[in-house]
Order: C-alpha cells, then structure tokens, then sequence
C-alpha cells in the first residue's frame, strides 16, 4: 500500500556520488530535452496541417476532436502515470510511454480516414502523459537538487520551443510534404532517443519494486483515474463543440459542462475517501506548495497556450504572413523563453532561492501580456518583436519555478505525483483559455463588424475562411475596417489573460521561501516539517 505521510525523512535513497555525472547525464539529458520537445511539438503541429486533413477526408465535422482526443488523454493520465513512476520501474515506464507516443504517431501517419486519426492522437496523448510526466520525474533521479534547477530549464526550454514551433513545422510539412510528414518523423526520433536513454539511465532499485507486480497494479487507482476520464471526456467535448462554434449557453455544451462537474465533485469526493491512496493523494494536494504550483500551472500555462496559439492568427490575419512565415516572426517569443529559462535555472542553482523568480516572472509576464494586448495593425517589428520577448521571458521565468518548489515539498519518493498534478494543471490551463480564447475572438469580430456597419461583408464567411484566406473574400474597400475589427478583436483575446498573470503574481508568493541547498546544505524531503506549510 502507497501512502503519503505528513513527515518525510531527507534523501537517504541516493547519496551524491549516486547521482549521474559527465557524458552519461550529458547523453541522457539530451534524449530527454529531445524527446519532450517532440511530445510538445505534437501539441501543436496539427494546427496548420488541419484544413489540409478536413479536405482529404472530407471531415470538417471533426476538426475540434483532433487536438480534443490528444488533450483529453494526456491530461486525463497524467495522474495515473504520476502513481506508475512512484510504483514501477521508471525507466521502463518512461519507455513505455515512448513506445504508446509512437504507436499513435504510426496510426495517425498512415490513418485512412478521419476516425483513423482522432484515435492515433488519443494513443498519441496518452503517450504524451507519460513521457512528460516522466522527463521531469527521471531527473530526480539523476540530477542533485541543488542542481536540478538548470537541468529543468533545459528541459522546459525545449518543451516551450516545441509549442511555439508546432505550426512552423506542420506549416512546413503541408508546403513541401504532406501532412502525414508530421507524424511519420516522429518515428526515427523517438528511436534515437529511446535507445540512447536505455544505454545512460540505470536507476537504482526501490523498495517498491519488491512488491508484487498485481499489488502495485491495485495501487495505482485506476478507479479515480475512469472518474477522472469521464470528467475530462464530457469538459473536451464541451469545448469541441464551442470551437466548432456552438454557443457556450447552448443545452449540449451546458450539459457536457455540468455533467463534468458533477464528475469531478464525485473524484473530489473519492479522493477524500481514500486519502492517501487516492489518484493524487489527499496528503500532497494539502501541501499549499503543491497547490500554489499546480495553481500556478493553470494560470502561466493557460496565458503561455493562448498567446503562443493566437500570435501567429493575429500575424496571418493582420500582417498578411503566410503560416510558415508568421511562424518565423514567433521566433522572439522563442527568444524569450529560452534566455528566460537559462538566467533562472542559473540562478537558482547560484542562490538556492526560487519564488523571488517566480514573483518576478509573474510581474514581467502581466507587463509583457499587457503591451501584447497593445498591438495594432500599424505596429512595427521593434513592437512586436518587444513585447514578446517581455511576455515569454516573464511566463517562462514563472512557470518554471513550481517543478523545484513541488520537489523540495515532496522529495523523490513522491514528487512524480505532484508534478503530474502539476502538469496536469498546464494542460487544463491550456484547453479552457485556448477555447476560450476562441469564443472571445468570435464573438467579438462578429460585433466589431457590425458596429463598423460592413454590410457587403459576410462576416461568417470571413471566419470561416480563416486568418489567411479571408482577405480574398473581402472587396477591398472594405479591408481596412475588417483589418481593424480583427485587430480589436484579438486585442480583447489578449486582454483576457492578464489577469491570469496577475493572479499568479500572488499565487507564486505561497510556493515556499525556504533557501533549497548550494552546496548539499539541504535536502529533498527535508523542509517537510518545517513551517513551509
């Protein structure tokens, strides 16, 4: 039986010269660096490759279900796997999930019809938990605490970089390829990373591992996972028919939602029954460092997912960029990031302090998100440029601080499951505001064109056509008006998420001040009585 208690002892599992050192953690960090920017990348590859997809297969019905099906596995899972690496081996567990990533990749490669595809993308998410879930948790094992701090940013880094370049590469795909390409090289880069990270990760063995393999199966709640999935199918859905363009206010979708609710009181009230042997043990959840983080996830990555999913609309649509290009012109909001996630690590590891980063980089990020909101159809590069460069080395300063503030409060034994509550948290964060994102830009272009009285524009027709076509659709007379109520409109879009990092300005203040150890002073698990609660 897995429990979680309110003492944990310091790290006796693995003493410093355990830990992985050289070209052996050099290899390894890379394959992982690798491997999560391919998972990440898939998020976000299937944007631009989706009219393309709907054309081939004729299946314009089920354009929200190919990245629905991927969110909904992947954040429904990722507790589950959260429990798998506490209970099983972890390196076979993280190449278990890369071998699922895979499989869904092949499916939707060579998937012959649309309902092919949406099941590969959800085989593809589940994957995707695992291997996410597991990039953060090996490094526990490898890595000391007082250095882990850098190595995290590195891996952080390629997974913002993977977001951000998802519509580039698929971009790419479509013009030069097809977008099957998008998946298909998947394949050999999984590979190379899988069989390098078999070579250089040899974990040690844990006391869990002793157990029978059906005891550690029991162990892992799959019935909070099935509540946990059946809350997440009825939200996705929900959010798949408002991006299909149903009205949040229609029965269907206030059904879905309340129906999701309803579940996810149920798991609520499952996880209090069985306490710390619950999904995500009742014990963690209580630790406020674990709920500022997870709290933290949802707002900074909800703000990351919208700004890094609507920046290239608003370049298509109101600089006239073709995908591939408004993909270029993102490259500063990649800027950002990385130096960002750099200079924090760096810090950290120098000083041992990781809220003070945390406040900054909520304070940086409502600046930088509010200069984004600014942007007008006559801003220059320097603006652009700018202002992405503030918001992304803000929100990635942030977001990056909750894995160390959950690592120090849970130690290895269990910090796998909190950063999978965590994780989770991003990918919520990410679909509501993404979907929201969505009705806001909707709603608001449809009354922006009406009070500018265009009345020889089929509006509707404007939006369907998407960023990139609709110009061919409007007489020219009436551009500039159009030009101007698709600004204004994305400018409410980005309005809406500064209060999410204005929130995370306070919500970083509980994620814990205790000083983590510099030189070994301290240890994981060792601040856990301390008055940190």
């Amino acid at each position: 039986m897995v429990t979680v208690t309110k003492s944990r002892e310091p790290e006796t599992e693995c003493q410093p010269s355990e830990y992985m050192s050289g070209p052996p953690l050099t290899l390894l960090i890379l394959s992982l660096c690798i491997g999560t920017f391919l998972v990440s990348l898939d998020r976000t590859i299937i944007t631009v490759p989706i009219p393309q997809i709907t054309k081939d297969f004729k299946s314009t019905a089920d354009i929200g279900w190919y990245g629905a099906a991927y969110s909904l596995t992947s954040c429904g899972c990722m507790p589950l796997y959260g429990r798998a690496y506490q209970s099983f081996n972890v390196k076979w567990t993280f190449l278990g999930s890369m071998a699922v990533f895979a499989l869904g990749s092949l499916v939707c490669a060579a998937s012959p019809a649309s309902a092919g595809l949406i099941v590969g993308r959800a085989i593809a998410g589940l994957g995707n938990a695992g291997a996410v879930t597991g990039g953060m948790a090996i490094l526990t094992h490898t890595v000391a605490l007082e250095k882990r701090a850098m190595y995290n940013s590195f891996v952080l880094m390629m997974f913002t970089i993977g977001a951000i370049a998802g519509p580039l590469f698929g971009g790419l795909f479509v013009d030069k390829a097809t977008w099957r390409w998008c998946f298909w090289i998947n394949l050999p880069v999984i590979a190379l990373t899988s069989l390098t990270f078999y070579f250089t990760f040899k974990p040690k063995p844990t006391s869990q591992l002793s157990k029978k393999f059906i005891t550690r199966l029991l162990e892992l709640d799959l019935e909070g996972c099935i509540i946990l999935l059946v809350a997440a199918v009825m939200f996705f859905t929900a959010l798949q028919y408002t991006a299909a363009g149903n009205n949040w206010g229609t029965p269907r979708v206030i059904g879905l939602l309340v129906g999701s609710g309803i579940a996810a009181l149920i798991f609520i009230g499952w996880i209090w029954h069985k306490q710390d042997e619950a999904l995500i043990p009742l014990g963690i959840l209580k630790d406020r460092r674990v709920a500022a983080s997870c709290m933290m996830g949802f707002l900074v990555y909800g703000t990351i997912a919208t700004q890094a999913y609507y920046l290239p609309t608003w370049f298509q649509a109101i600089k006239g960029d073709t995908a591939i290009k408004s993909g270029v012109h993102m490259l500063p909001y990649t800027l950002g990031a990385c130096v960002s996630s750099l200079l924090s690590g760096a810090f950290v590891n120098r000083t041992g302090l990781y809220t003070p980063p945390a406040v900054l980089g909520s304070v940086i990020a409502t600046v930088g998100s509010a200069l984004l909101a600014t942007l007008a159809v006559t801003s220059s590069p320097g603006h652009w440029i700018g202002y992405q460069i503030l918001a992304s080395f803000g929100v990635s300063m942030a977001i990056a601080q909750g894995y160390i503030s959950i690592e120090v409060a849970l130690g290895k034994a269990t910090s796998s499951i909190g950063l999978a509550a965590m994780l989770a948290s991003q990918s919520f964060g990410a679909s509501v505001f993404v979907a929201v994102g969505n009705t806001i830009l909707q709603d608001s272009l449809l009354k922006a064109a009406e009070k500018a009285g265009l009345r020889g524009v089929d509006i509707a027709q404007v939006m369907g056509a998407g960023a990139t076509e609709f110009r061919v659709l409007v007489p020219a007379q009436y551009l500039p008006a159009i030009l101007q109520a698709y600004n204004s409109s994305l400018q409410k879009l980005f309005y809406s998420v500064i209060p999410l990092v204005a929130l995370s300005v306070v919500v970083s203040c509980f994620l814990g001040w205790k000083r983590i150890a510099v030189e070994g002073r301290l240890s994981e698990g060792s601040l856990a009585d301390s008055d940190e609660r």
